[in-house]
């Protein structure tokens, strides 16, 4: 398995490799006619993060006209597969890795330019570049900086151990995606559906877990005035809470592989403006961009080239390593999951019986 670690890489590369280089992007803006200098583009991250970047593309390109349109994934497919025959739209970004992938199937997209493709991580895009991965979200956990000294798990595997009984909080899955893909990827990992090894482990994480939410802000509440208390969430989230809104947490990444879900691009084929599509990609994977993203909105970028002189404290800070997951699988148990875990999980499990306690000085 392919460790991804964020880590300094070599001086050569870095001194003259940044992914955008804007004197070659400025002439081929000025090659486009002005009357194509528009862009429409499908989004499925948040307002406020695709607002932002796409005001700092109008800045860079006041010439260009850009449409956006806000669609969660299912649509865009939907959309995207009812207009096959002349698209209305250049780009998809933020699609899932299931998504994505029926994007590819349904022969949707088009290949992504090869020296934007290069500079992602290998296991965060498609083999022929039909879509990319942009920003990766793997999974940590989370506790009150009060609990240092507690005996916390470190591991996936440990969410079972006795000795944790109590101590773990839990957003109901049917009401968190970051829940769903991890039960998803229980789900596969222990061979659900074949054998019932997945559903005895996740009882004795039910058997472990002290409450339930279904909102991030009152289980972030609830973990920091109660020492010797865990949950998990993907990083970038975890980061908004300890440094954005000065939550006093210790975050840590689990030992071992780890489910890393991602969002990713893909430039849509037979599109109105394909020249316009490669420009606003090279401009999202862009240093000024991705820097932008990683120091204000804490993403991990899935480009593996990322310069030292952009990355702030906590960006070399961990390291971690993808499980080997089928995200289609994944998608289409979705439903059956939840279901399961609603009938037969939440509030059944009961706990192994307690060993002795290991603290742990500083997780």
């Amino acid at each position: 398995m392919k460790k991804i670690v964020v880590l300094i890489l070599s001086l050569l590369f870095l001194s003259g490799c940044g992914l955008l280089d804007f004197q070659k992007n400025q002439a081929q803006e000025k090659a486009v006619p002005d009357k194509e200098k528009k862009i429409v583009i499908y989004s499925s991250k948040s307002d406020e993060l695709t607002n932002k970047v796409i005001g700092q593309f109008k800045k860079a390109y006041p010439d260009y006209q850009v449409e956006v349109y806000q669609l969660g994934g299912g649509d865009v497919l939907n959309e995207l597969s009812a207009n096959r025959k002349k698209p209305q739209v250049d780009l998809w970004w933020g699609g899932t890795p299931a998504e994505l992938m029926a994007g590819k199937k349904q022969n949707l997209f088009r290949p992504a330019p090869s020296d934007v493709a290069d500079q992602i991580y290998d296991p965060y895009k498609d083999r022929d570049r039909y879509w990319l991965g942009e920003a990766l979200y793997p999974q940590a956990f989370v506790t009150a900086k009060s609990s240092l000294g507690e005996d916390l798990p470190r591991q996936w595997e440990s969410l079972v151990l006795g000795r944790h009984q109590d101590q773990l909080l839990f957003i109901s899955p049917e009401s968190d995606v970051n829940y769903r893909v991890w039960l998803g990827a229980v789900m596969y990992r222990k061979g659900y559906f074949q054998t019932d090894d997945g559903e005895k482990w996740l009882l004795e994480v039910d058997g472990n877990t002290k409450e339930y939410f279904v909102d991030e802000k009152a289980l972030m509440d609830r973990l920091v005035a109660t020492p010797g208390l865990v949950t998990w969430m993907n990083l970038t989230d975890a980061l908004a809470w300890r440094e954005s809104k000065k939550y006093p947490v210790k975050i840590y990444l689990p030992i071992g592989s780890q489910p890393i879900p991602f969002t990713g691009v893909a430039l849509i084929k037979e599109a109105p403006h394909p020249q316009g599509a490669e420009l606003f990609m090279n401009f999202l994977y862009s240093d000024a961009i991705q820097g932008a993203l990683i120091k204000e909105d804490y993403q991990i970028s899935a480009r593996w080239n990322i310069p030292t002189s952009i990355r702030p404290d906590w960006y070399s800070e961990w390291e971690w390593s993808p499980q080997d997951l089928d995200w289609e699988w994944i998608a289409g148990t979705e439903r059956k999951n939840i279901q399961l875990w609603q009938n037969r999980i939440q509030g059944k499990g009961v706990p192994r019986p307690q060993e002795e306690k290991r603290p742990l000085e500083n997780p």
